[in-house]
Parts: C-alpha cells; structure tokens; sequence
C-alpha cells in the first residue's frame, strides 16, 4: 500500500466528525472546541500539505537573499558557511524539509547574530536592509497561516499559492 497522506488526513478527520464528535456530550463545551479547533487544523494541513516544500523552499530563498544582502553590506564572512549549508540542502533533491528547515533556522539564527555585532552605522544600514527583505516573507508566512482564522485582513493577503516559485 502507497501511503497518501491526503487519504489519511481525509480519514481521520471523517471519523473525529463523525464518531467521536456526535460522542461529546453537549454541556462539554471545552472538548466541543478542541473538537473543531482540531478538525480546522487538520483541515488546513490538508490543503497546505502538498505545497509544504515549495513554501520551505521559498522561505529558505529569502533567508539566501537577505544573507546575501547582509554579507554584501558587512563584507563579513560569518554567513558564508549556513549560505552553503542552505544552498547544498536546497540542491539536493533527498534531502527533508525538516533538514532543509534546519539549514534555513542555521542560516537566521548566523543573520541574527551577525546583526547583533555591528556597529551603529552598519546596524542602521542592516536594518533597512532587514525590513525590505521581509516584506515577502511576513506576506507569506501570512497567507500560509491565514487558514487559522487571526488575519486581521484576509482579503488584503494574496493567495499562498500565488507566492510559491513553481
């Protein structure tokens, strides 16, 4: 049997609708909402899971793109070696999106730590530099989590689908 990660999240969230749902009594309410929360979520992950590696893929694109930026502006060499970790991660095609997620993490984590050592007139450059490479990433990371329900303004978010490279 080829497992089909659609199929088994199509299964779990039939039977928590219909088996253990009707099962929750109704002066349950806590239950009741952990009930729906949880089919939401399951429900979200369904429909995010077959472009889970072109949003990790694109994700770790911008953290290149603001690193080079960086080592651009700072001459430093302190991301040169999470930039290749990411890029080698990126290029081969067995590696797992949590190993790819780790490179990309190592890489910010490095970016983070970077900014932390310049001086005043580099960290106000820096800066700059930050808040115009993370327009596209925070318009991402917004339509990939507008499905939880907190976005202020869903309808001003493009599409998740819209923003993912092919």
């Amino acid at each position: 049997m080829v497992p089909d990660s659609d199929l088994q999240l199509q299964v779990v969230i039939k039977a928590l609708r219909e088996a253990v749902g009707p099962a929750i009594r109704a002066d349950e309410k806590v239950a009741q909402e952990q009930l729906h929360l949880s089919l939401a979520t399951l429900g979200v992950l369904r429909s995010q899971l077959p472009m889970t590696r072109r949003f990790i893929r694109a994700l770790s694109s911008d953290a290149l793109d603001l690193a080079g930026k960086l080592g651009a502006l700072t001459s430093s060499q302190a991301l040169s070696a999470p930039r290749q970790a990411l890029e080698a991660a990126l290029a081969d095609p067995s590696r797992e999106n949590h190993e790819i997620e780790a490179a990309r993490s190592a890489l910010m984590d490095s970016t983070c730590a970077l900014i932390e050592t310049l001086g005043p007139d580099l960290a106000d450059q820096a800066r700059r530099v930050v808040i115009d490479a993370s327009a596209l990433p925070i318009e991402r990371q917004r339509a990939w989590f507008i499905g939880s329900g907190f976005e202020s303004a869903p309808d001003k978010v493009r599409p998740i689908e819209t923003m993912l490279e092919a």
